[in-house]
C-alpha cells in the first residue's frame, strides 16, 4: 500500500518465515520487488469554479507537481494543502480541501499519467429535496476584531452584552469589571489585522 502511494503501483512484496531458532523464535524475512514508477506526463486545471481561475493560475509557480516526477498520492495531498491555504490567505474564507480533486488519466500507456486539477465551488445550502446547491466562493473582509485579554469571561463569547469596551485604532477591546492591565498599545502592536482587511488565515493563526 505505502509503495501504491508512492507511485509504484506494479511492485510487489512477498514474506518467508524462519522458524529453526531456538526457544520458540522465528524470523521474518520481506522481500520487495520495486516497480517501474508512474509519471506525471502533464497537469492541467479544470476550473467549475471560474473567478478563482486567475487567482489559482497566478501562483502555478509554486505548485509542488510537474512534468516528469513521480505520479506521488502524498505529494498531490501537500499540493491540496497548499492551494488551500494560498486561498484562505486571499479572504476565500470558505475555501477547503474538499474544493480540490484530482482527475487521473493512465490511458497513454507506458505508465504515464495526465493529471488534470478540478477546482469545484462551493457547497452552500440544500434545496427542499435535499440536494446540493453550489455557488462560486466568496471573498470576505473582516468586519468586527474583538479582543478579550483576560480569561474571565463568559463561556459563549458570542453573548457580549454586561461586557465594558474600549476601542482602540480598529480592536474592540472587551473586558468585564475592572480594566484590563494590558496597554491597548501593546495589543494593538502585536495584532496584525484590522478591519477591512481581506481574511488572510495566516494572520489570524
Amino acid at each position: 500500500q505505502y509503495l501504491n502511494t508512492r507511485g509504484f503501483y506494479s511492485s510487489e512484496v512477498s514474506y518467508s518465515i524462519n522458524t529453526t531458532y531456538r526457544y520458540r523464535r522465528a524470523k521474518v524475512y520481506y522481500t520487495l520487488k520495486q516497480g517501474k514508477p508512474y509519471i506525471i506526463d502533464s497537469v492541467s486545471y479544470k476550473f467549475k469554479d471560474k473567478p478563482l481561475e486567475p487567482v489559482i493560475l497566478s501562483d502555478t509557480a509554486n505548485t509542488l507537481l510537474h512534468k516528469g516526477t513521480i505520479f506521488d498520492l502524498e505529494i498531490l495531498s501537500k499540493e491540496r494543502e497548499r492551494i488551500n491555504r494560498f486561498l484562505r490567505d486571499r479572504g476565500f474564507y470558505y475555501f477547503s480541501v474538499d474544493n480540490i480533486n484530482f482527475l487521473v488519466d493512465t490511458l497513454s500507456g507506458n505508465q504515464k499519467v495526465n493529471l488534470t486539477i478540478v477546482i469545484d465551488k462551493n457547497k452552500i445550502e440544500t434545496d427542499s429535496l435535499g440536494r446540493l446547491l453550489y455557488g462560486n466562493n466568496a471573498v470576505y473582509r473582516l468586519k468586527n476584531i474583538r479582543v478579550i485579554p483576560t480569561n474571565n469571561y463568559l463561556n459563549n463569547t458570542q453573548n457580549f452584552s454586561g461586557f465594558d469596551s474600549l476601542e482602540y485604532r480598529g480592536l474592540n477591546i472587551l473586558y468585564n469589571g475592572n480594566r484590563p492591565k494590558m496597554r491597548q498599545q501593546v495589543l494593538r502592536g502585536i495584532i496584525p489585522i484590522y478591519p477591512n482587511y481581506l481574511y488572510n488565515l495566516s494572520q489570524v493563526e
